[in-house]
């Protein structure tokens, strides 16, 4: 039995609240963890040259992972998915797509990870927003509007378990 329009907005709406609790209040967590720690000068700064050139990388890394996080989206989270195609029960198949989105919005938020140590270390600040920033971008291309999900999961056929 194909899944129902209700049932894909349902889905489609839990995993948007997923990345919004995992991509919206993890950088905020660690934006205030950072002011935190910089403010207690718990963590002694570096110096800026190579702090700077660390920063540099961090960004090619953090652009490089969206980029790797939207390819793994279109791969995962569609009707041809080997993934989503073993997942023959209704209540297996909700639990198999939560667990790729997260795994995407975990992805999504490691620019906000790398903008925390960076900031921690002695880096600007205005570096550390930029990356939290990156990691708002990374959810805004992983989520899925429920029109587009429900474009992408119709054809899938699911078993009802009693």
């Amino acid at each position: 039995m194909k899944l129902t329009r209700q049932e894909i907005l349902k889905l489609a709406v839990s995993t948007m609240y997923i990345g919004l609790l995992i991509d919206l209040i993890g950088p905020g967590v660690f934006y205030v963890a950072g002011q935190l720690i910089r403010g207690s000068n718990i963590v002694s700064a570096v110096e800026p040259e190579p702090l700077q050139m660390l920063g540099y990388m961090l960004l090619f890394v953090s652009a490089a992972e969206i980029a790797l996080v939207v390819v793994l989206r279109r791969r995962w989270i569609n009707a041809k998915s080997s993934q989503l195609r073993l997942a023959r029960q209704r209540p297996v198949f909700y639990r198999q797509l939560k667990i790729m989105f997260i795994i995407l919005y975990l992805i999504a938020l490691t620019p906000s990870v790398y903008g925390f140590l960076y900031f921690i270390l002695g880096g600007k600040e205005s570096f550390f927003v930029l990356m939290l920033v990156i990691s708002l971008i990374g959810y805004m291309l992983i989520k899925m509007k429920p029109d587009a999900m429900e474009e992408t999961l119709r054809d899938i056929e699911l078993e009802d378990v009693d």
